[in-house]
């Protein structure tokens, strides 16, 4: 089946439309697991075609996993899957679960840049609802300006800081994500984001017991979305975490 639109209202986020892609024989399939990509900031907007990229069609449609992919946009007023952005998320992966019968135990995050910022702060947020992410070009390191003015209150404005802008940020959210398993993939010459960030996050989820996965790629920039999509034994590993065997760690 080819990537459409579903449309989805709820009662606390106003009505919007999705993109997803679903295996050609889904009617025959049950509990599928649900992969939820979150785009950088370029994408960001009112058009969810604009989040579908051709080389990212491409790659979705390599795959030979069934799997129900999600592609939630988020507005150009946020800076991230926060907020009415994060409820959009949520309301989507709800919406495919009852709408395919899909597996609550196998909902996996992907996001690239500002998207892996967000299943950054997703994961730290509700550990127990994802059975693992991967993190492309993550970015956790901001300035007090960065601070978006979208922001919803008091409580998610103190938690971005400590996310976000804190020194020991790091910690803080390897101690809320650490049942959470992870592949953080970066370049090295990344001057947009800082491999930095995920070296950081990577060692303190170690030390939590956790067993994070980091890829480096030599010499890489930012624009690294397409190669880490490819990389060899990607969505093996991910699709072999389950929500259910977090739960018991």
């Amino acid at each position: 089946m080819p990537f459409s639109l579903l449309h989805i209202a709820a009662d606390s986020v106003s009505p919007f439309d999705v993109y997803i892609h679903v295996p050609n024989d889904v009617e025959t399939l049950r509990k599928l697991p649900i992969v939820v990509y979150l785009h950088g900031a370029g994408e960001r907007g009112t058009n969810p075609a604009d989040v579908l990229r051709e080389d990212l069609r491409s790659v979705v449609e390599e795959l030979e996993f069934p799997a129900i992919w999600l592609f939630p946009q988020c507005n150009a007023d946020h800076a991230a899957f926060y907020g009415a952005m994060e409820t959009r998320v949520i309301k989507a992966i709800e919406s495919v679960l009852l709408k395919f019968d899909a597996d609550p135990a196998r909902i996996y995050l992907i996001g690239y840049s500002m998207g892996a910022t967000s299943c950054v702060y997703l994961s730290a947020r509700q550990p127990e609802k994802f059975a693992g992410i991967i993190t492309i070009a993550v970015g956790i390191t901001w300035d007090e300006e960065q601070l978006p003015p979208s922001l919803p209150d008091e409580n998610i404005k103190e938690l971005f800081v400590s996310m976000f802008i804190a020194p020991n940020r790091a910690q803080f959210i390897a101690e809320r994500m650490a049942s959470v398993p992870v592949w953080f993939i970066h370049g090295t010459k990344d001057s947009a984001c800082s491999v930095t960030d995920s070296r950081d996050l990577a060692l303190e989820l170690q030390k939590r017991g956790a067993k994070p996965k980091l890829t480096e790629y030599e010499d890489a920039g930012h624009n690294i979305l397409i190669r880490s999509m490819r990389e060899p034994g990607l969505f093996e590993w991910l699709f072999e975490q389950s929500a259910k065997q977090n739960s018991n760690r």
